[in-house]
């Protein structure tokens, strides 16, 4: 070992050595993860009526007001022939609510009788795949129970995660207590204790489009302000013996799990935790300090117990935002000639933003079709003011139960502090444009993007002609890219007609226009119709009535018949009235208006075997009917 450490050809070939037996094992950890989550159901037991136990795995005091909750549970055991079989698979249950059920808690017992059912895909264009997300999550089946066919048991089971969700559920009450005002309790509640169910949806939204919705979830930032508080209160004290930096160690990581414990011990709050502790590690016992091969460690642990984290948005965000601010803060830091302290803190805080952006935006774009530039404001207060409520948020905590006075004066301050950065933040709201949104990005954009990005970062410490070759050709690439996905929009139109139980959902795209039709008003149908709107570039919206008529240029509409281009839909048909049968999509070419080459009819199956079928589409079996053509 001594002899690689000395010689650069050895140190070269360890490293190859080591990550590509790292990749080699996460492949083979992926690998077990998805056959035990693909058959952790029994196939006898799927779509059978069958008695379960289960265990609740969530918290939830709201929503109960809704007639059905769904909520994630994990299946105990399984009644079979009289007896109890032991297992552990993870469902989404969605519960009928009985009206004396005030809140369910983590660790909760029910009992019920019900049929798994697996989770169907959503095949609509550009949805977010939701099966995929749970399986991801290792969920891979659902149970609907009505309010008949479940009991909540008096028993409760007892496990690290439901004592982290009980002491959490405890001190939210305790803040909401101290904290009256809705809109500072939710942040409070969020920020320090990683509960976001109290914000509303208009602050959500604030801070969604300023660039500020990393401060209310608890990840890496939260869990490096605790380190970093646990740090200053250990300065005065000296540890230069290894003893006394082992026992250093164990203060500061003692102190992460136990406000991993508070916060509910989510994944992400578990992933930060490994992360500084790994690093806290490296700091105190190491004399060669190596940020990347620290950062590759944390990684693989967390890869090695959750293989699937690789896939999930927060595992991305979080290396590649540190990844962008040991890349680019150091760089940007050399601009930086002041000798003002409080200007030069700002000025460093600015960099850290814009540094941990750097890797994250085509990502945020890709994901959420969104970008805001109000980060490289609202962070610049934002920041300091979360060690301040993290640390308030703290203090009040430990001391709501010694000290009234006190609580209620540290519960003063930290409300002031919430309230200037919810100002703050909807002030920012307010200037135009701070963000743009529907915005569309190919995968292949955001390949292009990293490519720019890495290119970018090797110009600026190690400037040479390829690095500069290798930007330009990946920036010419993703202009090539938008000027040709640009042609396509302008110059095409689409039918859609989405694939939906209930009801009917048409799209009739022209250029930029959209004529929506739609049998009812459906509360998922932005979730089903919208990212495949924002790919086409849709600027304007037109909702056509379906017992209106209606005509422009493009769409004619009379009775229930609707002109597009050369097809003529029959809505009446597409309607399936009695909802107990999938719509049946019928081209046929009848030639019943002679100025048409196609009619799309749909059908119910009462009706298949009466009608001369050319073409014949079934939604059910095929998905939804997407018909693409130039224009």
């Amino acid at each position: 070992m001594s002899y690689l450490s000395h010689t650069q050809k050895s140190r070269i070939t360890f490293g190859i050595v080591t990550y590509t037996a790292m990749i080699i094992l996460g492949m083979i950890r992926f690998d077990l993860f998805f056959e035990s989550t693909s058959n952790q159901v029994p196939q006898s037991i799927i779509s059978e009526k069958i008695k379960y136990k289960a265990t609740i795995a969530e918290n939830t005091d709201f929503g109960l007001e809704q007639e059905w909750l769904s909520i994630d549970i994990i299946i105990d055991s399984i009644l079979i022939n009289n007896q109890w079989i032991d297992q552990s698979i993870p469902v989404i249950a969605i519960i009928q609510i009985d009206s004396l059920i005030t809140e369910f808690q983590y660790g909760d017992n029910i009992i019920f009788d019900g049929t798994l059912e697996p989770i169907s895909e959503n095949r609509n264009p550009h949805t977010f795949n939701y099966q995929r997300y749970l399986f991801l999550n290792g969920i891979t089946h659902q149970v609907y129970l009505p309010s008949q066919e479940w009991t909540l048991l008096k028993t409760r089971k007892i496990s690290i995660q439901s004592i982290a969700k009980r002491i959490q559920s405890i001190l939210t009450d305790v803040l909401r207590k101290y904290i009256p005002d809705p809109d500072n309790q939710g942040i409070a509640v969020a920020m320090i204790l990683g509960n976001k169910n109290y914000i509303s949806s208009d602050v959500l939204t604030a801070y969604q489009e300023t660039g500020s919705a990393h401060i209310i979830a608890v990840s890496g930032l939260h869990v490096g302000i605790v380190s970093y508080i646990i740090l200053l209160i250990l300065t005065p004290f000296s540890f230069r013996s290894v003893i006394s930096r082992a026992f250093k160690a164990t203060i500061i990581i003692s102190c992460l799990i136990a406000y991993a414990l508070i916060t509910g011990m989510s994944i992400s709050v578990i992933r930060a935790t490994v992360m500084y502790s790994s690093l806290i590690f490296i700091y105190l016992f190491s004399s060669q300090r190596n940020i990347w091969n620290t950062l590759a460690g944390a990684a693989f642990l967390i890869l090695l117990y959750q293989p699937q984290q690789l896939f999930h948005i927060g595992f991305q965000f979080s290396f590649l935002a540190i990844i962008g601010i040991l890349f680019f803060n150091p760089y940007l830091n050399r601009f930086i000639k002041t000798e003002n302290t409080i200007l030069r803190y700002f000025l460093n805080l600015f960099t850290v933003s814009v540094s941990a952006q750097s890797l994250l935006w085509p990502l945020i774009i890709y994901y959420f079709n969104i970008f805001s530039f109000g980060f490289l404001v609202s962070n610049i207060l934002i920041i300091p003011a979360a060690f301040f409520i993290i640390l308030c948020g703290i203090l009040l905590l430990i001391f709501h139960t010694i000290s009234a006075t006190f609580s209620y004066i540290i519960a003063h301050i930290l409300n002031g502090i919430l309230t200037c950065i919810n100002h703050f933040v909807f002030y920012i709201q307010q200037i135009d444009p701070i963000s743009y949104d529907k915005i569309w990005m190919s995968s292949i954009a955001v390949v292009l993007c990293y490519g720019m990005m890495w290119s970018l970062a090797q110009l600026l410490y190690r400037p040479a002609s390829r690095y500069l070759f290798s930007f330009l050709f990946s920036f010419n690439f993703l202009l090539s890219l938008i000027a040709v996905n640009t042609y396509h929009i302008n110059h095409s139109g689409s039918l859609v007609i989405y694939d939906h139980k209930k009801e009917f959902i048409i799209d009739l795209i022209h250029d930029r226009t959209c004529y929506s039709i739609v049998s009812a008003p459906l509360n998922d149908l932005t979730f089903i119709s919208e990212r495949n709107r924002i790919r086409h570039g849709i600027r304007n919206i037109i909702h056509l009535d379906i017992n209106k008529d209606y005509i422009d240029q493009h769409v004619k509409k009379w009775g229930h018949h609707v002109e597009f281009h050369e097809y003529v839909l029959d809505i009446e048909a597409l309607h399936n009235t009695d909802k107990t049968t999938f719509k049946k999509i019928l081209i046929n070419d009848q030639k019943t208006n002679p100025q048409k080459d196609e009619w799309i009819i749909g059908l119910r199956e009462s009706k298949k075997e009466q009608t001369d079928i050319n073409s014949y589409h079934d939604i059910s079996e095929q998905g939804p009917l997407i018909i693409n053509f130039k224009i």
